[in-house]
């Protein structure tokens, strides 16, 4: 008799570690939906940078063009190019967004600030870059919402 009392209580031990483990399991992804529903989405600036083939003049010319999320032009925002804690050159979008100068370049790592305003907000994107005489690069940036992707584990108990 004992023997049959000692399955039956592993039974129902085995019982009800799976249900406790399915209730949490079952709480972990109502947790992981519920964060789904509240997170908020955020805004980004992004930017590419792209050298151009070398110039005939050895002049080098940075220019580019900086756009909210729907691909409209953002005006007065403003790229910085710094060497060595020095600022290089500062240029500025125009009404169409864009921006375009003659700069003088020495070899080396240039950290390149760009700062643009859209919808009362300041967004800021700093990157290092190797730069190189006698080339054009173009630097443009553009107003895009980051989204939020959560997976969520779907299981069968």
């Amino acid at each position: 008799m004992t023997d049959g009392n000692a399955r039956r209580g592993r039974r129902a031990r085995g019982r009800v570690l799976r249900s406790g483990a399915a209730a949490l399991g079952s709480a972990v992804v109502l947790a992981a939906a519920a964060l789904y529903l509240v997170a908020p989405t955020r805004t980004a600036l992004a930017v590419s940078i792209a050298p151009t083939l070398r110039s005939p003049a050895h002049v080098e010319v940075v220019y580019g063009r900086v756009a909210g999320p729907a691909g409209q032009p953002l005006r007065g925002a403003r790229l910085r190019i710094v060497r060595g804690g020095r600022v290089v050159a500062v240029l500025a979008t125009d009404a169409r967004g864009t921006y375009r100068r003659r700069v003088r370049l020495a070899r080396g790592i240039y950290e390149l600030v760009l700062v643009a305003r859209y919808d009362g907000r300041q967004y800021v994107h700093r990157m290092r870059a190797s730069l190189v005489p006698g080339r054009s690069y173009r630097l443009s940036g553009r107003i895009l919402p980051e989204l939020v992707f959560t997976f969520l584990p779907v299981a069968s108990y």
